[in-house]
C-alpha cells in the first residue's frame, strides 16, 4: 500500500491522493470486518492535503438544502437541478459534463448510463450508471428542449447540457459555466463558502459512495483521471 501511495504520489496532488486512500482504506476495513481479506491498509500513513486546497462536500442536509433552493419552476432551474444531481450522483467531473451529448446517455444492461469523455482521453469508453433520480432529473429538463429521455433519436449529437441566457442560448455550457451555476445555487442555499466549488459535488459523491459501501472497483472508476 505504501508503494501504492507513493506512486500516486508522483502524478497527483496529496490532498487528491488522500481521498483515493480514504476509499482504499474503508475497503480493506471493510474486506477484514467480513473475513475475506487482511487489512493490509493499517499503519499506512494519509498524505496531507496542501493547505488552501481543502474542498468540502455536502453532508445529505446540506445537499437537501441546495435541492430546495433550485427553482425548478424555470427551465435554468430544471438544468441546473439536473445538473447538480447528475454530478452528485455519478461523480462526473465538470469537464465531463460539458463535455457529454445526448446521445451519450444509452441503455446497458437494462440499466440506464452516461458514457464520459473523461480529461486526457480521446473517446467515451467509460459508462456510469444514471439512478432514479438523476433520470427524473435529466427528463425533466430535456422535456423542455423537446427531448424524450426513452428515445432520444435525432437528437444524439446535442450538448447533454446547453445555455439558457439570451446571447448563447442552446450553445454548449462550458467548464466555467458549470463552475458558475453550481456556486450560484450555493449561494441561493446561503452556502457561500469558500471550501464549497464544483469539485466539492464530486467529494460528495465519494462521501456517498464510501458511505453506501461501494465496491473499489467502482471507487477507483470514480478516479481514473484528475480533473
Amino acid at each position: 500500500m505504501k508503494a501504492y501511495r507513493d506512486y500516486l504520489l508522483k502524478t497527483r496532488a496529496p490532498g487528491t491522493v488522500r481521498v483515493y486512500m480514504v476509499a482504499v482504506r474503508q475497503f480493506f476495513k471493510w474486506a477484514e470486518a467480513e473475513g475475506l481479506y487482511a487489512n493490509i491498509f493499517q499503519n499506512i500513513e494519509l498524505p496531507k492535503a496542501e493547505p488552501g486546497h481543502k474542498k468540502d462536500y455536502l453532508t445529505k442536509d446540506r445537499q437537501a438544502t441546495v435541492y430546495d433552493h433550485i427553482d425548478r419552476d424555470t427551465k435554468r432551474g430544471r438544468r441546473d437541478y439536473a445538473i447538480i444531481r447528475l454530478l452528485i450522483q455519478t461523480g462526473m467531473r465538470t469537464i465531463e459534463a460539458s463535455r457529454a451529448n445526448v446521445g451519450d446517455i444509452r441503455e446497458h444492461n437494462g440499466q440506464l448510463v452516461i458514457y464520459v469523455h473523461g480529461k486526457g482521453r480521446d473517446d467515451k469508453k467509460e459508462y456510469i450508471e444514471i439512478k432514479d433520480k438523476a433520470k427524473a432529473a435529466l427528463a425533466d429538463y430535456l422535456k423542455d428542449r423537446g427531448i424524450n429521455l426513452d428515445d432520444t433519436t435525432g437528437h444524439e449529437d446535442e450538448p447533454l447540457f446547453t445555455s439558457t441566457s439570451n446571447n448563447n442560448a442552446g450553445q454548449r455550457i462550458t467548464t466555467r459555466a458549470f463552475r458558475g451555476l453550481i456556486k450560484d445555487a450555493f449561494r441561493a442555499a446561503d452556502l457561500d463558502d469558500a471550501r464549497l466549488t464544483a469539485h466539492s459535488l464530486r467529494h460528495t459523491a465519494v462521501n456517498v459512495a464510501i458511505n453506501a459501501g461501494m465496491s473499489k472497483q467502482t471507487l477507483n472508476s470514480m478516479h481514473d483521471t484528475e480533473t
